[in-house]
Protein backbone atom coordinates (compact mmCIF):
# COMPACT_ATOMS: atom_id res chain seq x y z
CA UNK A 1 0.00 0.00 0.00
CA UNK A 2 1.32 3.47 -0.90
CA UNK A 3 1.99 5.89 1.93
CA UNK A 4 -0.21 8.95 2.33
CA UNK A 5 1.99 11.90 1.43
CA UNK A 6 -0.59 14.58 2.21
CA UNK A 7 -2.78 15.32 5.20
CA UNK A 8 -6.35 14.08 5.53
CA UNK A 9 -9.33 16.13 4.43
CA UNK A 10 -11.62 17.68 7.03
CA UNK A 11 -14.41 15.64 5.44
CA UNK A 12 -12.92 12.67 7.26
CA UNK A 13 -15.05 13.67 10.25
CA UNK A 14 -18.16 12.47 8.46
CA UNK A 15 -17.27 8.85 9.29
CA UNK A 16 -19.07 9.09 12.61
CA UNK A 17 -19.66 5.33 12.94
CA UNK A 18 -15.96 4.55 12.77
CA UNK A 19 -14.65 2.54 15.75
CA UNK A 20 -11.06 1.93 14.69
CA UNK A 21 -8.79 4.13 12.62
CA UNK A 22 -5.32 2.98 11.55
CA UNK A 23 -3.10 5.56 9.85
CA UNK A 24 0.26 4.02 10.76
CA UNK A 25 3.43 4.42 8.74
CA UNK A 26 2.47 7.37 6.55
CA UNK A 27 3.86 10.87 6.18
CA UNK A 28 1.15 12.78 8.02
CA UNK A 29 2.28 16.01 9.67
CA UNK A 30 -1.10 16.74 11.29
CA UNK A 31 -4.56 15.27 11.83
CA UNK A 32 -7.75 17.07 10.73
CA UNK A 33 -9.66 19.00 13.39
CA UNK A 34 -12.75 17.10 12.33
CA UNK A 35 -11.35 13.98 13.96
CA UNK A 36 -13.18 15.17 17.07
CA UNK A 37 -16.46 14.31 15.32
CA UNK A 38 -15.64 10.58 15.36
CA UNK A 39 -17.63 10.14 18.55
CA UNK A 40 -17.64 6.32 18.38
CA UNK A 41 -13.91 5.92 17.81
CA UNK A 42 -12.35 3.43 20.25
CA UNK A 43 -8.91 2.80 18.76
CA UNK A 44 -6.62 5.29 16.99
CA UNK A 45 -3.26 4.27 15.48
CA UNK A 46 -1.13 7.10 14.11
CA UNK A 47 2.34 5.75 14.88
CA UNK A 48 5.32 6.24 12.56
CA UNK A 49 4.21 9.49 10.96
CA UNK A 50 5.59 13.03 11.16
CA UNK A 51 3.04 14.51 13.58
CA UNK A 52 4.27 17.52 15.52
CA UNK A 53 1.02 17.96 17.49
CA UNK A 54 -2.35 16.37 18.14
CA UNK A 55 -5.47 18.46 17.39
CA UNK A 56 -7.20 20.15 20.31
CA UNK A 57 -10.44 18.43 19.25
CA UNK A 58 -9.03 15.01 20.15
CA UNK A 59 -10.43 15.47 23.65
CA UNK A 60 -13.93 14.92 22.23
CA UNK A 61 -13.18 11.24 21.59
CA UNK A 62 -14.80 10.17 24.86
CA UNK A 63 -14.96 6.47 23.86
CA UNK A 64 -11.30 6.22 22.91
CA UNK A 65 -9.61 3.24 24.63
CA UNK A 66 -6.38 2.95 22.66
CA UNK A 67 -4.09 5.69 21.34
CA UNK A 68 -0.88 4.57 19.67
CA UNK A 69 1.16 7.56 18.51
CA UNK A 70 4.76 6.47 18.95
CA UNK A 71 7.55 7.42 16.55
CA UNK A 72 6.38 10.92 15.69
CA UNK A 73 7.65 14.40 16.53
CA UNK A 74 5.19 15.44 19.22
CA UNK A 75 6.54 18.17 21.48
CA UNK A 76 3.46 18.65 23.70
CA UNK A 77 -0.04 17.34 24.37
CA UNK A 78 -3.21 19.42 23.82
CA UNK A 79 -5.02 20.88 26.83
CA UNK A 80 -8.08 18.77 26.02
CA UNK A 81 -6.10 15.55 26.39
CA UNK A 82 -7.25 15.09 29.98
CA UNK A 83 -10.82 14.56 28.76
CA UNK A 84 -9.88 11.11 27.40
CA UNK A 85 -11.00 9.47 30.62
CA UNK A 86 -11.71 6.08 29.06
CA UNK A 87 -8.30 5.64 27.51
CA UNK A 88 -6.57 2.48 28.73
CA UNK A 89 -3.55 2.06 26.47
CA UNK A 90 -1.40 5.13 25.72
CA UNK A 91 1.79 4.70 23.72
CA UNK A 92 3.73 7.93 23.07
CA UNK A 93 7.29 6.62 23.00
CA UNK A 94 9.86 7.94 20.52
CA UNK A 95 8.60 11.53 20.40
CA UNK A 96 10.04 14.87 21.50
CA UNK A 97 8.04 15.43 24.70
CA UNK A 98 9.82 17.35 27.45
CA UNK A 99 6.80 17.38 29.74
CA UNK A 100 3.25 16.05 29.80
CA UNK A 101 1.99 18.81 32.09
CA UNK A 102 -1.34 17.84 33.66
CA UNK A 103 -2.50 15.98 30.56
CA UNK A 104 -2.37 12.56 32.27
CA UNK A 105 -3.68 13.55 35.69
CA UNK A 106 -7.34 12.81 34.95
CA UNK A 107 -6.96 9.68 32.78
CA UNK A 108 -8.66 7.49 35.37
CA UNK A 109 -9.01 4.48 33.04
CA UNK A 110 -5.33 4.30 32.09
CA UNK A 111 -3.68 0.87 32.48
CA UNK A 112 -0.62 1.08 30.21
CA UNK A 113 1.63 4.12 29.74
CA UNK A 114 4.72 4.21 27.52
CA UNK A 115 6.76 7.43 27.35
CA UNK A 116 10.16 5.91 26.62
CA UNK A 117 12.67 7.65 24.36
CA UNK A 118 11.32 11.16 24.71
CA UNK A 119 13.08 14.18 26.20
CA UNK A 120 11.27 14.26 29.52
CA UNK A 121 12.91 16.41 32.15
CA UNK A 122 9.84 16.56 34.42
CA UNK A 123 8.34 13.44 35.99
CA UNK A 124 4.75 13.04 34.70
CA UNK A 125 1.77 13.83 36.89
CA UNK A 126 0.24 10.37 36.96
CA UNK A 127 -3.53 9.78 37.23
CA UNK A 128 -4.95 9.24 40.70
CA UNK A 129 -7.27 6.31 41.28
CA UNK A 130 -6.40 4.71 37.94
CA UNK A 131 -5.65 1.04 37.41
CA UNK A 132 -2.26 1.95 35.94
CA UNK A 133 -0.38 -1.34 35.78
CA UNK A 134 2.67 -0.68 33.60
CA UNK A 135 4.66 2.56 33.46
CA UNK A 136 7.58 2.89 31.04
CA UNK A 137 9.64 6.07 31.41
CA UNK A 138 13.06 4.77 30.34
CA UNK A 139 15.49 6.58 28.04
CA UNK A 140 14.64 10.14 29.08
CA UNK A 141 16.55 12.75 31.10
CA UNK A 142 14.62 12.57 34.37
CA UNK A 143 16.72 13.49 37.39
CA UNK A 144 14.16 12.54 40.05
CA UNK A 145 10.90 10.70 40.70
CA UNK A 146 8.09 12.89 42.01
CA UNK A 147 7.15 11.47 45.43
CA UNK A 148 3.54 12.68 45.26
CA UNK A 149 2.96 11.50 41.72
CA UNK A 150 4.38 8.02 42.30
CA UNK A 151 2.03 7.44 45.26
CA UNK A 152 -0.95 7.92 42.95
CA UNK A 153 -0.28 4.47 41.47
CA UNK A 154 0.76 2.63 44.64
CA UNK A 155 -2.30 0.35 44.54
CA UNK A 156 -1.91 -0.75 40.92
CA UNK A 157 1.55 -0.54 39.36
CA UNK A 158 3.44 -3.81 38.81
CA UNK A 159 6.10 -2.67 36.30
CA UNK A 160 8.11 0.55 36.63
CA UNK A 161 10.79 1.20 34.02
CA UNK A 162 13.13 4.10 34.80
CA UNK A 163 16.26 2.85 33.04
CA UNK A 164 18.70 5.15 31.24
CA UNK A 165 17.72 8.42 32.89
CA UNK A 166 19.69 10.79 35.10
CA UNK A 167 18.29 9.67 38.45
CA UNK A 168 20.58 10.52 41.35
CA UNK A 169 18.42 8.81 43.93
CA UNK A 170 15.17 6.96 44.50
CA UNK A 171 12.50 8.25 46.90
CA UNK A 172 11.95 6.26 50.08
CA UNK A 173 8.23 5.96 49.36
CA UNK A 174 9.03 3.84 46.31
CA UNK A 175 8.75 1.03 48.84
CA UNK A 176 5.01 1.83 49.10
CA UNK A 177 4.41 0.32 45.64
CA UNK A 178 3.43 -2.95 47.27
CA UNK A 179 2.28 -4.64 44.05
CA UNK A 180 5.56 -3.92 42.23
CA UNK A 181 7.01 -6.95 40.44
CA UNK A 182 9.58 -5.37 38.11
CA UNK A 183 11.78 -2.37 38.84
CA UNK A 184 14.33 -1.31 36.22
CA UNK A 185 16.67 1.52 37.27
CA UNK A 186 19.64 0.49 35.15
CA UNK A 187 22.10 3.07 33.83
CA UNK A 188 21.31 5.98 36.12
CA UNK A 189 23.49 7.99 38.49
CA UNK A 190 22.41 6.19 41.65
CA UNK A 191 24.67 6.13 44.68
CA UNK A 192 22.19 4.49 47.05
CA UNK A 193 18.97 2.49 47.15
CA UNK A 194 16.14 2.90 49.68
CA UNK A 195 16.31 -0.01 52.17
CA UNK A 196 12.52 -0.35 52.07
CA UNK A 197 12.76 -1.98 48.65
CA UNK A 198 13.68 -5.15 50.46
CA UNK A 199 10.15 -5.41 51.85
CA UNK A 200 8.37 -5.46 48.49
CA UNK A 201 7.22 -9.06 48.67
CA UNK A 202 6.21 -9.31 45.00
CA UNK A 203 9.39 -7.76 43.56
CA UNK A 204 11.08 -10.46 41.51
CA UNK A 205 12.78 -8.52 38.68
CA UNK A 206 15.24 -5.91 39.96
CA UNK A 207 17.58 -4.46 37.33
CA UNK A 208 20.32 -2.14 38.57
CA UNK A 209 23.13 -2.74 36.08
CA UNK A 210 25.30 0.07 34.83
CA UNK A 211 26.18 2.33 37.72
CA UNK A 212 25.75 0.54 41.03
CA UNK A 213 28.77 1.09 43.31
CA UNK A 214 30.74 -2.07 43.95
CA UNK A 215 30.20 -1.98 47.72
CA UNK A 216 26.47 -1.26 47.67
CA UNK A 217 25.20 -4.80 47.30
CA UNK A 218 27.25 -5.97 50.24
CA UNK A 219 25.89 -3.48 52.75
CA UNK A 220 23.37 -6.02 54.02
CA UNK A 221 20.44 -3.61 54.22
CA UNK A 222 18.19 -5.28 51.66
CA UNK A 223 15.86 -8.20 52.18
CA UNK A 224 15.13 -9.72 48.78
CA UNK A 225 15.79 -13.27 49.95
CA UNK A 226 12.16 -14.34 49.80
CA UNK A 227 11.05 -12.49 46.65
CA UNK A 228 13.76 -11.89 44.06
CA UNK A 229 13.75 -14.27 41.07
CA UNK A 230 15.92 -12.43 38.53
CA UNK A 231 18.93 -10.22 39.25
CA UNK A 232 20.94 -8.33 36.63
CA UNK A 233 24.15 -6.63 37.76
CA UNK A 234 25.76 -6.23 34.34
CA UNK A 235 28.01 -3.39 33.21
CA UNK A 236 29.37 -2.46 36.61
CA UNK A 237 32.96 -2.84 37.78
CA UNK A 238 32.58 -5.76 40.17
CA UNK A 239 35.68 -7.84 40.77
CA UNK A 240 33.92 -10.09 43.26
CA UNK A 241 30.29 -10.72 44.12
CA UNK A 242 29.29 -10.51 47.78
CA UNK A 243 28.35 -13.61 49.73
CA UNK A 244 24.95 -12.03 50.46
CA UNK A 245 23.77 -12.94 46.96
CA UNK A 246 23.83 -16.51 48.20
CA UNK A 247 20.95 -15.57 50.52
CA UNK A 248 18.58 -14.95 47.59
CA UNK A 249 17.17 -18.44 47.91
CA UNK A 250 14.49 -18.08 45.20
CA UNK A 251 16.81 -16.61 42.57
CA UNK A 252 16.40 -18.25 39.15
CA UNK A 253 18.49 -15.98 36.93
CA UNK A 254 21.74 -14.22 37.82
CA UNK A 255 23.29 -12.05 35.11
CA UNK A 256 26.61 -10.37 35.81
CA UNK A 257 27.97 -9.62 32.34
CA UNK A 258 30.59 -7.03 31.37
CA UNK A 259 32.20 -6.68 34.78
CA UNK A 260 35.69 -7.43 36.09
CA UNK A 261 34.90 -10.58 38.05
CA UNK A 262 37.93 -12.63 39.01
CA UNK A 263 36.15 -14.96 41.42
CA UNK A 264 32.70 -16.07 42.56
CA UNK A 265 31.71 -16.64 46.16
CA UNK A 266 30.91 -20.33 46.83
CA UNK A 267 27.65 -19.33 48.55
CA UNK A 268 26.22 -18.46 45.13
CA UNK A 269 26.78 -22.07 44.09
CA UNK A 270 24.42 -23.02 46.91
CA UNK A 271 21.39 -21.25 45.42
CA UNK A 272 18.85 -24.08 45.19
CA UNK A 273 16.71 -22.70 42.33
CA UNK A 274 19.30 -20.98 40.12
CA UNK A 275 18.69 -22.01 36.49
CA UNK A 276 20.57 -19.41 34.43
CA UNK A 277 24.03 -18.10 35.33
CA UNK A 278 25.34 -15.59 32.80
CA UNK A 279 28.92 -14.41 33.37
CA UNK A 280 29.96 -13.29 29.90
CA UNK A 281 32.78 -10.73 29.54
CA UNK A 282 34.59 -11.02 32.85
CA UNK A 283 38.07 -12.14 33.96
CA UNK A 284 37.25 -15.57 35.36
CA UNK A 285 39.85 -18.33 35.15
CA UNK A 286 39.48 -22.11 35.19
CA UNK A 287 40.84 -22.14 38.73
CA UNK A 288 38.24 -19.64 39.95
CA UNK A 289 35.42 -21.70 38.41
CA UNK A 290 36.79 -24.86 40.02
CA UNK A 291 36.92 -23.17 43.40
CA UNK A 292 33.42 -21.78 42.93
CA UNK A 293 31.89 -25.16 42.09
CA UNK A 294 33.94 -27.21 44.54
CA UNK A 295 31.59 -29.76 46.15
CA UNK A 296 28.52 -27.87 44.95
CA UNK A 297 25.39 -30.02 44.90
CA UNK A 298 22.69 -27.33 44.60
CA UNK A 299 23.74 -26.07 41.16
CA UNK A 300 24.15 -29.64 40.00
CA UNK A 301 20.44 -30.14 40.46
CA UNK A 302 19.15 -26.77 39.21
CA UNK A 303 21.47 -25.01 36.73
CA UNK A 304 20.35 -25.29 33.10
CA UNK A 305 22.45 -22.65 31.37
CA UNK A 306 25.99 -21.49 32.09
CA UNK A 307 27.49 -18.67 30.02
CA UNK A 308 31.25 -18.22 30.46
CA UNK A 309 32.00 -16.62 27.10
CA UNK A 310 34.74 -13.99 26.87
CA UNK A 311 36.60 -14.92 30.04
CA UNK A 312 40.14 -16.14 30.78
CA UNK A 313 39.75 -19.92 30.87
CA UNK A 314 42.80 -21.82 29.63
CA UNK A 315 41.47 -25.29 30.48
CA UNK A 316 38.18 -27.05 31.18
CA UNK A 317 37.29 -26.79 34.88
CA UNK A 318 36.78 -30.39 35.94
CA UNK A 319 34.08 -29.40 38.40
CA UNK A 320 31.73 -28.52 35.53
CA UNK A 321 30.89 -32.21 35.30
CA UNK A 322 28.88 -31.86 38.53
CA UNK A 323 26.24 -29.84 36.68
CA UNK A 324 24.01 -32.80 35.84
CA UNK A 325 20.98 -30.64 34.93
CA UNK A 326 22.97 -28.38 32.59
CA UNK A 327 21.45 -28.04 29.11
CA UNK A 328 23.45 -25.15 27.60
CA UNK A 329 27.19 -24.58 28.04
CA UNK A 330 28.71 -21.49 26.40
CA UNK A 331 32.52 -21.30 26.50
CA UNK A 332 33.37 -19.33 23.34
CA UNK A 333 36.09 -16.67 23.29
CA UNK A 334 38.35 -18.12 25.96
CA UNK A 335 41.83 -19.67 25.66
CA UNK A 336 41.02 -23.34 26.26
CA UNK A 337 43.56 -25.62 24.54
CA UNK A 338 42.14 -29.11 25.03
CA UNK A 339 39.04 -31.03 26.09
CA UNK A 340 41.00 -34.25 26.64
CA UNK A 341 40.07 -36.27 29.72
CA UNK A 342 37.04 -34.17 30.58
CA UNK A 343 34.21 -36.62 31.50
CA UNK A 344 31.51 -35.44 29.10
CA UNK A 345 29.35 -38.46 29.89
CA UNK A 346 28.64 -36.86 33.27
CA UNK A 347 26.79 -33.95 31.62
CA UNK A 348 23.76 -36.11 31.03
CA UNK A 349 21.40 -33.30 29.95
CA UNK A 350 23.61 -30.93 28.00
CA UNK A 351 22.33 -30.43 24.46
CA UNK A 352 24.07 -27.24 23.30
CA UNK A 353 27.81 -26.67 23.59
CA UNK A 354 29.58 -23.65 22.11
CA UNK A 355 33.36 -23.62 22.40
CA UNK A 356 34.26 -21.55 19.34
CA UNK A 357 37.12 -19.07 19.24
CA UNK A 358 39.41 -20.81 21.69
CA UNK A 359 42.81 -22.48 21.11
CA UNK A 360 41.57 -26.06 20.99
CA UNK A 361 43.92 -28.75 19.73
CA UNK A 362 41.63 -31.61 20.77
CA UNK A 363 37.91 -32.15 21.36
CA UNK A 364 38.58 -35.17 23.57
CA UNK A 365 35.52 -37.39 23.94
CA UNK A 366 32.95 -34.64 23.65
CA UNK A 367 30.80 -37.13 21.77
CA UNK A 368 30.17 -38.88 25.12
CA UNK A 369 27.63 -36.17 26.04
CA UNK A 370 24.50 -38.33 25.60
CA UNK A 371 22.00 -35.62 24.55
CA UNK A 372 24.35 -33.44 22.50
CA UNK A 373 22.26 -31.74 19.79
CA UNK A 374 24.26 -28.64 18.80
CA UNK A 375 28.04 -28.28 18.82
CA UNK A 376 30.08 -25.27 17.73
CA UNK A 377 33.89 -25.34 17.69
CA UNK A 378 34.67 -22.81 14.97
CA UNK A 379 37.95 -20.87 14.85
CA UNK A 380 40.21 -23.14 16.88
CA UNK A 381 43.51 -24.98 16.22
CA UNK A 382 42.05 -28.42 15.58
CA UNK A 383 43.95 -30.63 13.14
CA UNK A 384 41.59 -33.59 13.63
CA UNK A 385 37.87 -33.94 14.26
CA UNK A 386 36.66 -37.15 15.96
CA UNK A 387 34.64 -39.22 13.51
CA UNK A 388 32.60 -40.53 16.45
CA UNK A 389 30.62 -37.29 16.30
CA UNK A 390 28.87 -38.85 13.32
CA UNK A 391 27.46 -41.50 15.67
CA UNK A 392 25.93 -39.09 18.20
CA UNK A 393 22.20 -39.97 18.09
CA UNK A 394 20.90 -36.47 18.88
CA UNK A 395 23.49 -34.29 17.16
CA UNK A 396 21.81 -32.20 14.47
CA UNK A 397 23.86 -28.99 14.26
CA UNK A 398 27.65 -28.85 13.98
CA UNK A 399 29.73 -25.75 13.20
CA UNK A 400 33.45 -26.25 12.50
CA UNK A 401 34.76 -23.59 10.09
CA UNK A 402 38.07 -21.90 10.82
CA UNK A 403 40.15 -24.94 11.86
CA UNK A 404 43.27 -26.36 10.12
CA UNK A 405 41.75 -29.87 10.23
CA UNK A 406 41.74 -32.23 7.25
CA UNK A 407 39.22 -34.74 8.57
CA UNK A 408 36.32 -33.10 6.74
CA UNK A 409 36.80 -31.44 3.37
CA UNK A 410 35.74 -27.84 2.89
CA UNK A 411 33.23 -28.77 0.22
CA UNK A 412 31.45 -31.03 2.71
CA UNK A 413 31.46 -28.35 5.41
CA UNK A 414 29.86 -25.93 2.99
CA UNK A 415 26.89 -28.28 2.58
CA UNK A 416 25.91 -28.03 6.24
CA UNK A 417 25.51 -30.12 9.36
CA UNK A 418 23.71 -33.12 7.87
CA UNK A 419 26.40 -33.68 5.26
CA UNK A 420 29.18 -33.23 7.81
CA UNK A 421 27.73 -35.80 10.21
CA UNK A 422 27.10 -38.29 7.40
CA UNK A 423 30.66 -37.82 6.17
CA UNK A 424 32.11 -38.42 9.63
CA UNK A 425 29.99 -41.52 10.14
CA UNK A 426 31.03 -42.94 6.77
CA UNK A 427 34.70 -42.68 7.72
CA UNK A 428 34.08 -45.28 10.46
CA UNK A 429 33.61 -49.03 9.96
CA UNK A 430 30.08 -49.90 8.76
CA UNK A 431 29.15 -51.61 12.04
CA UNK A 432 30.60 -48.97 14.33
CA UNK A 433 28.82 -47.63 17.41
CA UNK A 434 29.94 -45.26 20.13
CA UNK A 435 32.13 -47.01 22.70
CA UNK A 436 30.84 -46.75 26.26
CA UNK A 437 32.76 -44.28 28.43
CA UNK A 438 35.20 -45.85 30.84
CA UNK A 439 34.02 -46.22 34.45
CA UNK A 440 34.74 -43.18 36.58
CA UNK A 441 37.54 -43.84 39.05
CA UNK A 442 39.35 -42.19 41.91
CA UNK A 443 38.21 -38.60 41.54
CA UNK A 444 34.51 -39.30 40.99
CA UNK A 445 31.58 -41.07 42.56
CA UNK A 446 28.58 -41.12 40.26
CA UNK A 447 25.91 -42.80 42.38
CA UNK A 448 24.11 -39.50 43.09
CA UNK A 449 24.63 -35.79 42.82
CA UNK A 450 24.70 -35.32 46.52
CA UNK A 451 27.59 -37.72 47.01
CA UNK A 452 29.70 -36.54 44.08
CA UNK A 453 33.13 -35.61 45.35
CA UNK A 454 35.35 -33.50 43.11
CA UNK A 455 38.86 -32.42 43.93
CA UNK A 456 39.97 -29.04 42.72
CA UNK A 457 42.18 -29.40 39.68
CA UNK A 458 44.07 -26.39 40.95
CA UNK A 459 44.94 -28.12 44.20
CA UNK A 460 45.75 -31.42 42.48
CA UNK A 461 44.51 -33.60 45.36
CA UNK A 462 42.15 -36.51 45.72
CA UNK A 463 39.18 -36.45 48.13
CA UNK A 464 41.34 -38.15 50.73
CA UNK A 465 43.80 -35.29 50.56
CA UNK A 466 46.67 -37.21 48.96
CA UNK A 467 48.42 -35.70 45.96
CA UNK A 468 47.03 -36.83 42.64
CA UNK A 469 49.45 -38.22 40.09
CA UNK A 470 49.53 -36.79 36.59
CA UNK A 471 47.83 -39.74 34.96
CA UNK A 472 44.82 -39.61 37.33
CA UNK A 473 44.18 -35.87 37.36
CA UNK A 474 40.91 -36.35 35.53
CA UNK A 475 40.52 -40.10 36.09
CA UNK A 476 37.69 -40.43 33.63
CA UNK A 477 38.79 -42.41 30.60
CA UNK A 478 42.34 -43.47 31.40
CA UNK A 479 45.57 -41.71 30.56
CA UNK A 480 44.83 -39.68 27.46
CA UNK A 481 48.28 -38.18 27.46
CA UNK A 482 49.54 -41.49 26.09
CA UNK A 483 46.56 -42.13 23.84
CA UNK A 484 46.26 -39.49 21.16
CA UNK A 485 44.45 -41.67 18.64
CA UNK A 486 40.69 -42.04 18.32
CA UNK A 487 38.83 -44.04 20.91
CA UNK A 488 38.20 -47.68 19.99
CA UNK A 489 34.91 -48.32 18.26
CA UNK A 490 32.80 -51.25 19.45
CA UNK A 491 31.21 -53.58 16.87
CA UNK A 492 27.48 -53.32 16.51
CA UNK A 493 27.14 -57.11 16.57
CA UNK A 494 27.60 -57.08 20.33
CA UNK A 495 24.19 -55.44 20.75
CA UNK A 496 20.94 -57.35 20.23
CA UNK A 497 18.67 -55.66 17.66
CA UNK A 498 15.09 -54.77 18.62
CA UNK A 499 12.67 -54.63 15.73
CA UNK A 500 9.39 -55.97 17.10
CA UNK A 501 6.17 -53.94 16.83
CA UNK A 502 5.91 -53.73 20.60
CA UNK A 503 9.24 -51.97 20.62
CA UNK A 504 7.89 -49.52 18.03
CA UNK A 505 4.92 -48.77 20.29
CA UNK A 506 7.27 -48.09 23.18
CA UNK A 507 9.36 -45.86 20.95
CA UNK A 508 6.28 -43.85 19.93
CA UNK A 509 5.40 -43.27 23.56
CA UNK A 510 8.94 -42.10 24.27
CA UNK A 511 8.94 -39.79 21.27
CA UNK A 512 5.58 -38.29 22.25
CA UNK A 513 6.89 -37.60 25.73
CA UNK A 514 10.05 -36.08 24.29
CA UNK A 515 8.02 -33.82 21.98
CA UNK A 516 5.89 -32.66 24.90
CA UNK A 517 9.00 -31.94 26.96
CA UNK A 518 10.63 -29.94 24.15
CA UNK A 519 7.47 -27.91 23.56
CA UNK A 520 7.31 -27.15 27.27
CA UNK A 521 10.93 -25.97 27.26
CA UNK A 522 10.25 -23.67 24.30
CA UNK A 523 7.55 -21.91 26.33
CA UNK A 524 10.24 -20.62 28.71
CA UNK A 525 10.62 -16.87 27.95
CA UNK A 526 14.11 -16.72 29.49
CA UNK A 527 15.67 -19.07 26.90
CA UNK A 528 18.74 -17.70 25.18
CA UNK A 529 18.62 -17.40 21.39
CA UNK A 530 21.15 -20.24 20.78
CA UNK A 531 19.23 -22.56 23.09
CA UNK A 532 15.87 -21.73 21.48
CA UNK A 533 17.31 -22.35 18.02
CA UNK A 534 18.73 -25.72 19.07
CA UNK A 535 15.46 -26.77 20.71
CA UNK A 536 13.44 -25.92 17.61
CA UNK A 537 15.74 -27.99 15.43
CA UNK A 538 15.64 -30.89 17.86
CA UNK A 539 11.84 -30.71 18.03
CA UNK A 540 11.56 -30.88 14.24
CA UNK A 541 13.83 -33.91 14.16
CA UNK A 542 11.90 -35.73 16.89
CA UNK A 543 8.56 -35.03 15.18
CA UNK A 544 9.90 -36.43 11.91
CA UNK A 545 11.20 -39.50 13.71
CA UNK A 546 7.79 -40.07 15.29
CA UNK A 547 6.14 -39.96 11.87
CA UNK A 548 8.58 -42.56 10.56
CA UNK A 549 8.00 -44.82 13.56
CA UNK A 550 4.24 -44.53 13.19
CA UNK A 551 4.46 -45.70 9.59
CA UNK A 552 6.08 -48.95 10.70
CA UNK A 553 2.90 -50.18 12.37
CA UNK A 554 0.46 -49.11 9.66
Amino acid sequence: MDKLDQNLSERFGALTSLKELVLSGNKLSCLPNSIGLLENLESLHVEENALTALPEQIGALRKLHVLIAHTNQLTSLPSSFGALRNIQNLDLKKNQLESTGDALATLSGLKFLDLRQNKLVVFPVLPEGAALDQVYLGYNTLSSIDEISILRIEDSVTILDMRDNKLQGLPANLACLYRLKTLDVANNDLTDLPPGLGYLKHLNHFIVDGVLPADLVSQGQFNFGETLLHLNLSSNQFRVLPAEIGELKLLKTLTVESNELQSLHPSIAGLPHLELLRLQKNQLSAESISEFLHNSTALGRSLKELDLRNNCLTSMPLELCQLHSLETLLLAFNRIETLEQFPWSQLTNVSLISISNNKLRSLGRIYDAPLLASLSFENNNLTKVPCELGLCPNLRAIYMNGNPQRTVRGAVIAKGSTEILTYLKNKLPPNAVLPPPSPMTRAFKTDQVGSTQISSSREGRTPSGTPRSANTAYAAHGNYAQDEGPAPVAPVDSFAPIVENSAVDVELVKLSAQIEQLESQLDNPSLSAPKRFALKKELAVVRAKKIREARKIK
